[in-house]
């Protein structure tokens, strides 16, 4: 009794379902590549951001970014370029830069931890 109730489900399910083409599932090319460039331009510009802020410092940000996501990556060159621009948001002088790699450790080891 419950595989012929289970099947007429199916059947019911199959026959009043209205089929959809391919085309209204996918995202369009063009949309595509749109969003890709956009992400690639921005995980770029994250990249100057923190070399900038890591300039004279031996913190290889190459390797750095490639255990960052792209929203950490971001996260954490905002967070760069607010201690460029207002240095009173963090210390000055040597202790900047140990800080610096701190934070970007840390915030790629929080995802390690789920």
């Amino acid at each position: 009794m419950k595989r012929f109730i289970a099947m007429a489900a199916v059947v019911s399910f199959g026959l009043y379902t209205t089929p959809l083409t391919a085309q209204e599932h996918l995202v369009s090319p063009e949309l595509l590549r749109g969003r890709l460039s956009e992400a690639t331009e921005q995980r770029a510009e994250d990249l100057a951001a923190l070399a900038l802020t890591l300039s004279g410092s031996h913190v290889d940000v190459d390797v750095l970014a490639a255990t960052l996501t792209d929203a950490e990556l971001h996260d954490v060159a905002q967070r760069a370029a607010r201690l460029q621009a207002d240095p009173r948001a963090g210390t000055s002088g040597w202790i900047k830069w140990p800080l610096i790699v701190f934070a970007v450790v840390g915030v790629s080891c929080d995802t390690c931890i789920d």
